[in-house]
């Protein structure tokens, strides 16, 4: 079998970044986590942005791309960074969209927003509703557009932890731990713009029992936590504010502290069952929606 370098493009909403890799074993590894946004090369302008990796020495690989950048590093190292610079590149394309930290899932039509901090467990919660039918929108970065009420589909492919995340202060040792990309069918990934139904801020809680606890949270907490949670910031610092706080305001927002990301996402899809609705301006999570403690 030949080894031959590989061009790959991947595309968002009309943008398109170009990946050369220069291997069947780097391309592999990038079409596993890239599978949903590959695309053949668009017509007119040339990809704003080129990537290029290569694998000098066994389990050494360098990424450089068309800006100038350079790291190099473990395979799962560098490719953190191609998801991150092609993530980048799309939201500087689209700097009318507000770009969350955040997973994303939906289920009849309706869309839910997991944000949090690093190593919250948004990945492994969205492959939880993955598993109980739901259809996957996003992976760390979910683009929203605020005016819509609607989530944009950015289906990279869930990169999930296989051991809970110890140090998250050391950015390189977060970045390096074991993870396992999850192949997700094309049946089960969106491929429209989706109506926000709820938003949730998730907690992981290795202390805390089995039990998950998912619970309505008031509009201006969940504008501070979304604010917290912008991934790509605009020089528009004011609209970016407002943005945060009219979604939060015509959103349902939760706050979920849990330990086991199966009994949380029962709980996810109970709550999405009688309460998912979009709500409409006014409508926030201060409206006396139910608390669920499973």
């Amino acid at each position: 079998m030949t080894d031959q370098p590989q061009r790959l493009f991947a595309a968002f909403n009309g943008r398109q970044v170009e990946i050369h890799c220069g291997s069947d074993r780097l391309a592999s590894q990038v079409r596993l986590r890239l599978h949903h946004l590959l695309a053949a090369p668009g017509p007119g302008a040339p990809a704003a942005l080129r990537l290029t990796l290569r694998e000098p020495a066994a389990s050494y690989v360098e990424l450089r791309d068309s800006a100038g950048r350079y790291v190099a590093g473990s395979l799962g190292h560098v490719l953190y960074f191609v998801r991150k610079w092609t993530t980048a590149d799309f939201a500087a394309a689209h700097p009318h969209l507000l770009w969350l930290h955040a997973g994303a899932a939906a289920k009849d039509g309706a869309v839910v927003l997991l944000t949090g901090p690093s190593g919250a467990g948004k990945s492994t919660l969205a492959v939880r509703l993955l598993e109980r039918g739901w259809r996957l929108f996003g992976d760390d970065v979910v683009p929203v557009d605020v005016n819509r009420q609607a989530a944009l589909p950015l289906p990279f492919s869930p990169d999930v932890r296989t051991t809970p995340s110890e140090d998250l202060c050391d950015r390189r040792a977060f970045v390096e731990q074991p993870k396992q990309v999850v192949a997700i069918p094309a049946d089960r990934v969106a491929r429209e713009p989706g109506l926000i139904g709820a938003i949730v801020l998730t907690e992981y809680d290795r202390d805390r029992d089995a039990r998950s606890s998912l619970a309505p949270i008031s509009v201006i907490s969940a504008a501070e936590q979304l604010a917290r949670a912008v991934a790509h910031p605009t020089s528009d610092t004011r609209g970016l504010v407002a943005g945060v706080f009219r979604l939060a305001q015509r959103t349902a927002c939760y706050r979920l502290d849990y330990r086991d990301a199966t009994a949380a996402a029962a709980d996810l899809a109970m709550l999405q069952g009688c309460a998912f609705e979009v709500a409409g301006p006014g409508c926030g999570a201060h409206d006396g929606r139910a608390s669920i403690t499973s």
